[in-house]
């Protein structure tokens, strides 16, 4: 009895703690002037005027200032998660998502941009490419990602030190690591059979599967239409024993435990230098392993 007494005070002041540092970065944030966050209709109305913006732009087919216009959109959902109701945030999602694709597809209309390939054709030869702005670099074994989109990539150790809002799509059997501190959110989409080491503020993560995600963020995780991901501390946190993940389940709205996530077994757990030698998430038996 005295043990169940002193696992339910912990569970206790560890939400207390969580909910004070919730508070100290709702007030932050006010303090830097940005939305009142307790006012759902001001969010509603700011997120109206990105939608315009953002479809106005796409229609001049000005994929660059859209591109910037979806990423404050997208921080704007992720900061007022908290607050919002569930299904103000999936509308918006999906207006959100739907102009992520056309903005896509619109680039695929005016410039082919550079994918990962599963192995070199040989004796290929490399064309030029045309003079761009410089952006982070993502290498792999062989090869370097130059847009600030992750593009779809097989196999894969990427290797990235990009402190800017991060776009996943489409990664199987590839593990991703990213050594920079991202300053806004980190968005994985569509990804199978995946390894990823993440410090971000915001982590959205949107059909997919079988995947680990080791990380540090600044608020909790949300994820959508995701069966068998897993989460476990970065592993550049010190001290794992109080680490404590609260992930949102938009699929998954009852009182119980989602069956979509779990918490990684910390014998299961792997150092950075393990991580960099590992290239995705090989299942095994009932739970998994690297």
């Amino acid at each position: 009895m005295a043990t169940e007494k002193k696992a339910l005070q912990g569970v206790i002041e560890r939400e207390a703690q969580r909910k004070e540092k919730w508070a100290q970065r709702q007030a932050e944030k006010e303090q830097r002037g940005g939305l009142a966050w307790n006012h759902v209709e001001e969010f509603s109305t700011k997120f109206t005027e990105l939608h315009n913006q953002l479809n106005a732009l796409i229609e001049e087919k000005n994929t660059n200032e859209a591109l910037q216009i979806y990423k404050t959109a997208q921080q704007l959902i992720n900061e007022s998660s908290s607050f919002v109701p569930v299904r103000e945030i999936q509308r918006c999602n999906k207006l959100l998502q739907a102009g992520f694709d056309s903005i896509q597809k619109c680039k695929g209309t005016t410039k082919k941009r550079f994918a990962f390939s599963r192995k070199d054709k040989v004796g290929a030869t490399p064309q030029p490419k045309p003079a761009e702005k410089p952006a982070p670099t993502a290498t792999s074994e062989s090869s370097q990602q130059q847009a600030p989109t992750v593009e779809p990539s097989e196999n894969k150790l990427l290797e990235l030190n990009d402190p800017q809002p991060m776009f996943v799509d489409v990664l199987k059997q590839c593990t991703l690591i990213n050594t920079a501190t991202v300053n806004g959110a980190a968005w994985i989409n569509n990804s199978t059979g995946c390894i990823f080491v993440l410090d971000s503020h915001q982590l959205r993560i949107h059909n997919t599967k079988d995947c680990i995600f080791y990380i540090k963020c600044g608020s909790d995780p949300i994820i959508e239409h995701c069966t068998n991901v897993q989460f476990a501390p970065h592993p550049d946190t010190t001290n794992t024993e109080d680490w404590v993940c609260n992930v949102k389940d938009f699929n998954w709205l009852k009182h119980t435990p989602s069956p979509n996530w779990c918490v990684r077994e910390g014998e299961k757990r792997h150092t950075m230098e393990q991580l960099k030698g590992t290239i995705g998430w090989q299942l095994e038996g009932e739970g998994g392993g690297v």
